[in-house]
Protein backbone atom coordinates (compact mmCIF):
# COMPACT_ATOMS: atom_id res chain seq x y z
CA UNK A 1 0.00 0.00 0.00
CA UNK A 2 1.38 3.41 -0.92
CA UNK A 3 1.84 6.19 1.61
CA UNK A 4 -0.79 8.25 -0.21
CA UNK A 5 -3.31 5.41 -0.07
CA UNK A 6 -2.63 4.94 3.64
CA UNK A 7 -3.17 8.66 4.26
CA UNK A 8 -6.50 8.54 2.42
CA UNK A 9 -7.66 5.49 4.40
CA UNK A 10 -6.59 7.10 7.68
CA UNK A 11 -8.49 10.26 6.73
CA UNK A 12 -11.60 8.17 6.01
CA UNK A 13 -11.27 6.39 9.36
CA UNK A 14 -11.01 9.70 11.23
CA UNK A 15 -13.48 11.71 9.15
CA UNK A 16 -16.15 13.50 11.17
CA UNK A 17 -18.47 13.25 8.15
CA UNK A 18 -18.07 9.45 8.04
CA UNK A 19 -18.62 9.28 11.81
CA UNK A 20 -21.81 11.35 11.45
CA UNK A 21 -23.08 9.12 8.62
CA UNK A 22 -22.29 6.04 10.71
CA UNK A 23 -24.13 7.43 13.75
CA UNK A 24 -27.19 8.36 11.70
CA UNK A 25 -27.23 4.99 9.93
CA UNK A 26 -26.82 3.15 13.22
CA UNK A 27 -29.74 5.00 14.80
CA UNK A 28 -31.95 4.53 11.75
CA UNK A 29 -31.26 0.83 11.36
CA UNK A 30 -30.71 -0.40 14.90
CA UNK A 31 -33.39 -3.11 14.79
CA UNK A 32 -33.24 -4.15 11.13
CA UNK A 33 -30.50 -6.77 11.26
CA UNK A 34 -30.14 -9.31 14.05
CA UNK A 35 -26.69 -9.26 15.61
CA UNK A 36 -26.26 -13.05 15.30
CA UNK A 37 -26.81 -15.52 12.51
CA UNK A 38 -27.97 -13.40 9.62
CA UNK A 39 -28.62 -15.27 6.39
CA UNK A 40 -27.17 -12.26 4.58
CA UNK A 41 -23.73 -12.80 6.14
CA UNK A 42 -23.39 -16.07 4.22
CA UNK A 43 -23.36 -18.55 7.12
CA UNK A 44 -25.29 -21.02 4.97
CA UNK A 45 -22.66 -20.63 2.24
CA UNK A 46 -19.58 -20.93 4.43
CA UNK A 47 -18.28 -17.74 2.82
CA UNK A 48 -19.12 -14.06 3.01
CA UNK A 49 -22.04 -13.44 0.65
CA UNK A 50 -21.51 -9.76 -0.14
CA UNK A 51 -18.33 -10.02 -2.25
CA UNK A 52 -19.91 -12.70 -4.45
CA UNK A 53 -23.07 -10.70 -5.11
CA UNK A 54 -21.27 -7.50 -6.14
CA UNK A 55 -20.14 -9.02 -9.44
CA UNK A 56 -23.65 -9.07 -10.90
CA UNK A 57 -24.65 -5.39 -10.73
CA UNK A 58 -21.10 -4.16 -11.33
CA UNK A 59 -20.88 -6.31 -14.44
CA UNK A 60 -24.20 -4.97 -15.69
CA UNK A 61 -23.21 -1.35 -15.05
CA UNK A 62 -19.79 -1.77 -16.68
CA UNK A 63 -21.33 -3.56 -19.67
CA UNK A 64 -23.82 -0.72 -20.12
CA UNK A 65 -20.96 1.77 -20.21
CA UNK A 66 -19.05 -0.31 -22.76
CA UNK A 67 -22.16 -0.36 -24.97
CA UNK A 68 -22.60 3.38 -24.45
CA UNK A 69 -19.05 4.14 -25.51
CA UNK A 70 -18.60 1.58 -28.29
CA UNK A 71 -22.00 0.31 -29.37
CA UNK A 72 -23.55 3.25 -31.13
CA UNK A 73 -27.22 4.22 -31.22
CA UNK A 74 -28.47 0.68 -31.79
CA UNK A 75 -27.08 -0.44 -28.42
CA UNK A 76 -28.97 2.20 -26.41
CA UNK A 77 -31.90 -0.07 -25.45
CA UNK A 78 -29.51 -2.82 -24.32
CA UNK A 79 -27.46 -0.33 -22.29
CA UNK A 80 -30.61 0.96 -20.60
CA UNK A 81 -31.71 -2.60 -19.86
CA UNK A 82 -28.32 -3.35 -18.29
CA UNK A 83 -28.50 -0.27 -16.06
CA UNK A 84 -31.99 -1.29 -14.94
CA UNK A 85 -30.88 -4.87 -14.31
CA UNK A 86 -27.89 -3.60 -12.33
CA UNK A 87 -30.18 -1.55 -10.12
CA UNK A 88 -32.46 -4.54 -9.47
CA UNK A 89 -29.48 -6.80 -8.74
CA UNK A 90 -28.14 -4.22 -6.28
CA UNK A 91 -30.87 -4.98 -3.73
CA UNK A 92 -29.30 -8.21 -2.38
CA UNK A 93 -25.86 -6.59 -2.53
CA UNK A 94 -27.10 -3.76 -0.32
CA UNK A 95 -28.77 -6.22 2.08
CA UNK A 96 -25.65 -8.36 2.46
CA UNK A 97 -23.36 -5.34 2.77
CA UNK A 98 -25.64 -3.85 5.40
CA UNK A 99 -25.61 -7.11 7.35
CA UNK A 100 -21.80 -7.16 7.31
CA UNK A 101 -21.60 -3.46 8.24
CA UNK A 102 -23.90 -4.03 11.23
CA UNK A 103 -21.36 -6.41 12.80
CA UNK A 104 -18.29 -4.18 12.35
CA UNK A 105 -16.80 -1.67 14.73
CA UNK A 106 -13.83 0.68 15.03
CA UNK A 107 -11.80 1.64 11.95
CA UNK A 108 -13.31 -1.22 9.91
CA UNK A 109 -16.77 0.22 10.55
CA UNK A 110 -15.64 3.66 9.37
CA UNK A 111 -14.21 2.25 6.14
CA UNK A 112 -17.38 0.17 5.65
CA UNK A 113 -19.52 3.26 6.24
CA UNK A 114 -17.59 5.20 3.59
CA UNK A 115 -17.89 2.16 1.28
CA UNK A 116 -21.66 2.04 1.78
CA UNK A 117 -22.11 5.80 1.39
CA UNK A 118 -20.05 5.77 -1.81
CA UNK A 119 -22.08 2.88 -3.17
CA UNK A 120 -25.26 4.76 -2.30
CA UNK A 121 -24.00 7.69 -4.36
CA UNK A 122 -23.19 5.31 -7.23
CA UNK A 123 -26.74 3.90 -7.09
CA UNK A 124 -28.17 7.42 -7.20
CA UNK A 125 -26.04 8.11 -10.28
CA UNK A 126 -27.17 4.88 -11.98
CA UNK A 127 -30.79 5.66 -11.12
CA UNK A 128 -30.34 9.10 -12.66
CA UNK A 129 -28.81 7.42 -15.69
CA UNK A 130 -31.84 5.19 -16.12
CA UNK A 131 -34.25 8.12 -15.70
CA UNK A 132 -32.28 10.16 -18.25
CA UNK A 133 -32.32 7.28 -20.71
CA UNK A 134 -36.08 6.95 -20.27
CA UNK A 135 -36.40 10.66 -21.08
CA UNK A 136 -34.31 10.09 -24.23
CA UNK A 137 -31.39 12.03 -22.78
CA UNK A 138 -28.93 9.30 -23.71
CA UNK A 139 -25.77 11.41 -23.42
CA UNK A 140 -26.74 12.49 -19.92
CA UNK A 141 -27.51 8.87 -19.05
CA UNK A 142 -24.14 7.80 -20.42
CA UNK A 143 -22.29 10.45 -18.40
CA UNK A 144 -24.14 9.57 -15.20
CA UNK A 145 -23.39 5.86 -15.69
CA UNK A 146 -19.73 6.58 -16.38
CA UNK A 147 -19.41 8.64 -13.20
CA UNK A 148 -21.38 5.95 -11.34
CA UNK A 149 -18.85 3.35 -12.47
CA UNK A 150 -15.97 5.54 -11.29
CA UNK A 151 -17.60 6.05 -7.88
CA UNK A 152 -18.38 2.32 -7.63
CA UNK A 153 -14.75 1.53 -8.49
CA UNK A 154 -13.44 3.82 -5.74
CA UNK A 155 -15.94 2.31 -3.33
CA UNK A 156 -14.87 -1.16 -4.43
CA UNK A 157 -11.34 -0.26 -3.42
CA UNK A 158 -12.59 0.44 0.10
CA UNK A 159 -14.50 -2.86 0.14
CA UNK A 160 -11.47 -4.71 -1.17
CA UNK A 161 -9.34 -3.08 1.51
CA UNK A 162 -11.72 -4.41 4.17
CA UNK A 163 -11.58 -7.90 2.69
CA UNK A 164 -7.94 -8.22 1.70
CA UNK A 165 -5.99 -5.92 4.02
CA UNK A 166 -8.19 -6.01 7.10
CA UNK A 167 -9.65 -9.52 6.71
CA UNK A 168 -12.95 -8.12 7.99
CA UNK A 169 -15.06 -10.97 6.58
CA UNK A 170 -12.90 -13.64 8.22
CA UNK A 171 -13.10 -11.92 11.60
CA UNK A 172 -16.90 -11.94 11.41
CA UNK A 173 -16.75 -15.75 11.17
CA UNK A 174 -19.93 -16.23 9.11
CA UNK A 175 -19.96 -20.02 9.40
CA UNK A 176 -20.71 -21.49 12.81
CA UNK A 177 -19.22 -24.99 13.23
CA UNK A 178 -22.63 -26.63 13.77
CA UNK A 179 -23.85 -25.32 10.39
CA UNK A 180 -20.89 -26.97 8.67
CA UNK A 181 -21.53 -30.24 10.51
CA UNK A 182 -25.25 -30.15 9.65
CA UNK A 183 -24.54 -29.45 5.97
CA UNK A 184 -22.22 -32.45 5.87
CA UNK A 185 -25.07 -34.60 7.13
CA UNK A 186 -27.32 -33.35 4.34
CA UNK A 187 -29.46 -31.08 6.50
CA UNK A 188 -29.68 -27.40 5.69
CA UNK A 189 -30.04 -25.13 8.69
Amino acid sequence: MTATTQRVLTAVEKSSVVHAIDAAATDATRDLVPRQGSWWHGAWLGHALHPILTDFPLGAFASATVLDLLGGRRSRPAAALLVGAGLVMSAPVVASGFADWSKMDGPDRQIATAHGASNSLALVLFTGSLVARGARLHRTGTKLALVGNLVAGASGYLGGHLTMNRAAAQRMDPTPPEAVRDLGAGAVT
